[in-house]
Formats: structure tokens, sequence, C-alpha cells
């Protein structure tokens, strides 16, 4: 064999033995560029999520200044909860302690020993003296005072009305009499100027 037909026997042979191996290679470069599409849609995916962590770090920082403030303010309260509500709640609670209380219990022990008793009388006085006499009132009204006043009603409202429609009559008649005295007048001097 010439060493050209070698070489082309030799070529075929590594042909068919690189077959194999260079399929392999085509399904690797394959996968390969898979690979890389999916790193580049990681990538822009990672550059999303950078954004992002950006945006969260700053709105963490807003926060964190906002907390401060809370802080702040927190402990502005809890100054004057220690410096000034404490202490004059403590003196309230010792003038009611000292104070307060023993007034109330000596006001208790009068209202039980002084107003209680005095109470009980006003009320037996209430119900045995006056609400027997209001008993008596209202039957006196009832039965004596009402009809009589009815009475009076049936004979002076009809009379006052009748009064009322006569008073304007009256001023009519007054109106009438004003006009005749001013004729009267009027006529009088027309005689007195003619004799």
């Amino acid at each position: 064999m010439s060493n050209d037909e070698l070489l082309l026997a030799l070529a075929n042979l590594l042909d068919e033995k690189l077959q194999p191996v260079n399929e392999k290679i085509d399904r690797l470069d394959n996968r390969l560029e898979r690979v890389e599409v999916c790193l580049e849609d990681v990538v822009a995916r990672l550059e999303r999520v950078e954004v992002c962590l950006e945006d969260v770090v700053a709105r963490l920082e807003k926060v964190e200044v906002c907390l401060e403030d809370v802080v702040a303010r927190l402990e502005r309260v809890e100054t004057t909860l220690y410096e000034d509500v404490v202490p004059r709640l403590n003196r309230l609670e010792m003038i009611v302690n000292k104070d307060v209380i023993p007034r109330l219990k000596r006001l208790e022990a009068s209202h039980y020993k002084e107003v209680l008793p005095r109470l009980k009388k006003l009320e037996a006085a209430v119900h045995n003296e006056i609400v027997p006499n209001l008993k008596r009132l209202r039957i006196i009204y009832d039965y004596d005072l009402a009809p009589r006043l009815q009475n009076i009603e049936a004979c002076y409202i009809p009379a006052s009305r009748r009064y009322m429609d006569e008073s304007e009559k009256f001023n009519a008649m007054k109106t009438d009499i004003d006009v005749m005295k001013l004729v009267v007048e009027k006529h009088s001097e027309a005689l007195y100027d003619a004799c």
C-alpha cells in the first residue's frame, strides 16, 4: 500500500473512530450552548436581583433612619415617664392614701350614723303624712275644685268672648265719634263764619 492509500485508510479509520467522539462533542457543544443561554438568563436575573437588592438596601436605610427616630422618641417618652409621670403618680397615690381615703371613710361613717337615719325619718314622714295629704288634696281637687272651675270656665269664657267682640265695636264707635266731632267742628265754624 502506498503512503497515500495508507493515509487515506488511516483517515477513514480515524473518521470512524472519531465519529462517536464528534457526536459527543456536538452534543456537548449543544449542551454548552444551552448552558450559555441559561447562564445569560441567570446573569440577567442576577442583575435584576442586584437592582432589587439595591432598592431593598435603600429602603432598609430609610427604615433604619425611621427606627433611629422612633428609638429617640421612645427614649424621650421613657425619660418623661420616669422623670415626670412616675413621681407625680407617686405623689397622687400618697395624697389618696393619706388624705382622700381617710376622709372618704369618715364620710361613709357619717353617712351611716347621721344621714341614713335622717333619710329614713324623712321617708317615713313622706310616706305617713305627705302621701295621705296629697291623696286628700287630689280627691278635693277632683270632686270639689275641678267641677267649680269648669262651671266658672263655662260662664266666663263666653262672656269674655262677647266682651272681646264688643271691644272691637267700641273701637269702631270711638273712631266714628272722632270723625263726627271733626265734622261738627267744621260745620260749627262754617255757621259761625256765616253769621
